[in-house]
């Protein structure tokens, strides 16, 4: 029977000058206060390196050793760290995460390294079993966290099967993730009553800001930064659906006044606090638009046209500010410089002052309710249901993977379902 990872132990054999272990990492014994030596053979070159004591000597050529293993053939024998530095950074021939985006790339990384690393980082492959996963899970302080953990590990879990990280099957080896996602969210009180007909998105009333918490967060946050156009960010971004990545790389050639008609064909993104420009979210390009003046009573196409008004006239004068990435654009909503904005940044200094002066609705725990992320459902929620637009034109607008996916957001199936039932 093969050992685990774990059980494998060097082969010592002593002489007066060497010590050998395995046949393949050679231990030197000290002469006077010197340190022992080690030195092996790795692709088809000779290494060395030295310990401070026998102990310390053997703890280096047991690692070695399994790494030379590994390289024979048996990636099980190293560590889960190493399994997780592969994992981050395949190949160019590697296409299996060849779809992450660089956020979510940033969000996997930095849920390794938060959660899994620590935990585990230094356990064998060979060595772990489905509890070592579910465990990760159920530490987790929040239902969202536990969910998205959830999912990572369970994509991780079926790479290193596939590669021979992991010699157990993905579905024994994920088995208890799901549940502990659903332990977490029991122990944690974020549990919420399911509606027969809705799906779990179904965004509930109580999400969605109303039209004057809108207008009240607008007016706060020009009062707040001395800008005027960030009441604009503020009311555009909830009556057109603009992503807050989307808000500030939107430049003077995205907008066209006369058909009151927005094209988002780029976000600015930031990975590791390096800002840069991609597609938008799904490499989707689309056209949205907006009312001339919002329920609240903010004249939207009116500060609109203004803010473009003064940015062309910047054009003109060839005042055009330099992007972080060194392009030259006029940009709607920048930062001091004329470049991007930082979204923490923005999230500090400007959207929760202002929903702090503005009274919008927290929790027991001091945290808001609503945030910038949803001024889009109030977009979605005011064309379907104020407007009465046709759900598969407010998912284009919207920029949603699919209509179906602004039915389960916003209609579901229950609405309705029993006056259907009594005209039968």
């Amino acid at each position: 029977m093969k050992k685990r990872a774990s059980e494998v132990e060097p082969v010592v054999r002593n002489s007066p000058a060497t010590t050998t272990t395995s046949g393949r990492v050679k231990i030197y014994s000290p002469t006077g206060k010197k340190q022992y030596r080690l030195t092996w053979y790795e692709d088809g070159k000779q290494n060395g390196t030295t310990a401070k004591s026998f102990t310390h000597a053997m703890e280096k050529a047991s690692v070695i050793e399994k790494r030379l293993l590994a390289k024979h053939g048996d990636r099980s024998l190293l560590s889960v760290k190493e399994m997780i530095e592969a994992y981050l950074n395949p190949d160019e021939d590697d296409l299996s995460r060849g779809e992450w985006g660089d956020n979510h790339r940033v969000n996997v990384e930095n849920s390794f390294a938060k959660w899994v690393l620590p935990a585990i980082g230094t356990m064998t492959c060979a060595d772990l079993t489905s509890a070592d996963f579910s465990d990760l899970v159920g530490k987790q302080t929040t239902t969202s966290n536990a969910d998205h953990l959830a999912s990572y590990l369970s994509k991780f879990i079926n790479w290193a099967y596939a590669e021979e990280w992991i010699l157990v099957e993905p579905e024994s080896m994920s088995k208890g993730l799901r549940a502990q996602v659903k332990k977490v969210t029991k122990r944690v009180g974020d549990a919420k009553p399911t509606v027969a007909g809705e799906n779990a998105l179904k965004v509930d009333k109580s999400e969605i800001p109303d039209e004057a918490a809108v207008f009240a967060l607008g007016q706060a946050a020009k009062k707040i930064s001395g800008d005027s156009w960030q009441e604009l960010l503020v009311n555009l971004a909830a009556y057109s659906g603009l992503r807050i990545g989307e808000s500030f790389d939107l430049d003077i050639d995205s907008i066209n006044l006369a058909r009151r008609e927005i094209t988002i064909s780029t976000q600015k993104i930031e990975v590791r606090g390096e800002k840069k420009r991609t597609l938008p979210k799904w490499d989707t390009i689309r056209t949205t638009t907006y009312p001339l003046v919002t329920p609240g009573g903010y004249a939207l196409h009116k500060n609109l046209t203004k803010r473009v008004r003064e940015l062309k006239k910047l054009q003109a004068s060839k005042q055009i500010p330099s992007l972080q990435d060194g392009s030259k654009r006029l940009l709607l909503f920048p930062n001091k410089s004329g470049g991007w904005q930082s979204a923490s940044y923005f999230g500090k200094s400007v959207r929760r002052p202002a929903q702090e002066v503005a009274g919008w609705p927290k929790d027991e725990n001091g945290k808001f309710l609503w945030t910038h992320h949803s001024l889009r459902h109030v977009f979605c929620s005011y064309y379907i249901f104020d407007r009465k637009g046709d759900v598969r034109d407010v998912s284009i607008a919207a920029g949603h993977k699919s209509y179906t996916t602004t039915m389960d957001m916003y209609i579901g199936q229950s609405q309705g379902a029993l006056d259907r039932l009594k005209k039968l």
